[in-house]
Parts: C-alpha cells; sequence; structure tokens
C-alpha cells in the first residue's frame, strides 16, 4: 500500500505541512518583537499574495518534481528573511516568497493527488486531504510555542530538521509537467469562478486576518500556539456536527 503513488503523496503532503505549519505557527509574535506593527502584518499578508500572482504570470510551463522543490526552497528563503528583520521591505519580500512558495507547491500537489485517486474514493481521499492541516494545526503550534518560548532559535533548528525529510520525499514523487494560460485557466473554471472567490476571501480571514488581530490579546509564543490549537480542536468540532 505504501509503495503506491497515491501512499507517496500522502505522506510528501503531512511531512511537507507538518514542516510549513511549525515554521509558521507562532511567527506572528517574532515579528511583533521584531518591531513589527500589526498594519505592516496586514501589509505582509498582500504582498503573499502578490508573490503568487507573479509568479503565475512568469511560469507557463513546469514539471512537478521542479515546482516541489522552488516550493521548499522559497519556504526557506522566507525563514531565512525573517530570522532578524532589519527593515519592512524585507518582511514584504520574506513574504512574497512565502506566496510563491504555495503556489509552487499546491497547483502541482492538488493536480497529482487528484489524478491518482480513483472517482469512487473522491469523497473519502478529498476528507483525508481536508483533514489533515486541521489535525496538523493542533500539534504544530503547541510544540512550536513550546520551543519558541524557551528560545525562536529552536524554531529555526527545528525548522531545518523537518525540512530534510520533505525534501527527501520530493525525489520519490512522479514527475509530469503542465502548461497553461491565464486566459484558459479561467475559462476552465467560469462555472465555479464565484465559489473560488469567496473562498480565497475565506482562506484570507482564517489564515491571515484572525492570527494577525489575535496579536491584541495574546503575544506569548506558548500563549499564542495554545490559541491556534484550539482553533482548530473547535474547527474540527464544528465538522463532526456537519
Amino acid at each position: 500500500m505504501w509503495k503506491t503513488p497515491f501512499a507517496k503523496l500522502f505522506i510528501f503532503f503531512i511531512v511537507y505541512l507538518w514542516f510549513k505549519t511549525f515554521s509558521g505557527a507562532v511567527l506572528p509574535t517574532h515579528y511583533l518583537k521584531q518591531g513589527l506593527s500589526l498594519s505592516m502584518m496586514m501589509g505582509g499578508l498582500v504582498s503573499l499574495f502578490v508573490g503568487q500572482i507573479v509568479v503565475l504570470l512568469i511560469f507557463k510551463k513546469l514539471s512537478a518534481k521542479k515546482s516541489y522543490l522552488l516550493a521548499l526552497f522559497t519556504s526557506c528563503v522566507f525563514l531565512f528573511l525573517v530570522i532578524k528583520i532589519n527593515f519592512a521591505w524585507q518582511y514584504y519580500l520574506a513574504s512574497a516568497f512565502a506566496g510563491t512558495s504555495v503556489f509552487f507547491y499546491f497547483v502541482f500537489y492538488n493536480i497529482a493527488y487528484f489524478e491518482n485517486t480513483p472517482k469512487e474514493k473522491t469523497g473519502r481521499n478529498s476528507a483525508l486531504m481536508f483533514s489533515v492541516p486541521t489535525i496538523l494545526s493542533i500539534f504544530a503550534p503547541l510544540l512550536a510555542g513550546v520551543l519558541a518560548q524557551v528560545s525562536m532559535s529552536l524554531i529555526w533548528v527545528f525548522s531545518s530538521i523537518f525540512f530534510l525529510p520533505a525534501l527527501f520525499l520530493v525525489f520519490y514523487q512522479k514527475d509530469f509537467t503542465i502548461s497553461y494560460t491565464i486566459k484558459a485557466s479561467l475559462l476552465e473554471i467560469k462555472t465555479t469562478r464565484v465559489l473560488i472567490f469567496l473562498e480565497g476571501i475565506w482562506e484570507a480571514l482564517v489564515f491571515g486576518v484572525i492570527p494577525i488581530y489575535t496579536l491584541y490579546f495574546i503575544t506569548t509564543p506558548i500563549g499564542y500556539g495554545t490559541y491556534i490549537a484550539y482553533l482548530s480542536i473547535i474547527g474540527m468540532t464544528d465538522l463532526h456536527y456537519f
């Protein structure tokens, strides 16, 4: 079972998301200590989306493995830039790199995931895919909060450790190439554009705005990490009732 393309993809997904979730879980508290204001952090959220748009316009053809590697590389550049923030532009640039990593990973991963999912298992595998981030968002912020409370340096050290298995698993993924144009892509999603737009607004609120404005009330890494984990547990509870 674990030798199938789907199993390799799913394990890769878990490992990659653990690296990303852990490394970014309590960064807003770090930004605050670095002297960034909440309005500047909101500006970073805008830069994140700009980064995605830029790569969307530049890359018209790319292979899966190269894209996964670029996702990991840009994630590392992002972390390197925010270790010590000396200038506002440095933070905005880091946020743009974080945005590009989202593009490089999820465009290819989503395609590969559902191409390796039998039609009769689409519902089950979709549930698996969307449950993983929620589960990881319970444990990763707690661990990150505890470590960051001791020293922020531990976040950089453990992020480096968690990066390695994600990099290793890239080379076990099936490679393929996609090419696209913006016009053709928009025509392809003509019937679902409004839903995708609303989903984008919801994600910006949940993953961007709420974590930033939480800093009005919670500023310690361990408190922040615990709160993020609590939100994830509440999210799982809501899913249970639906």
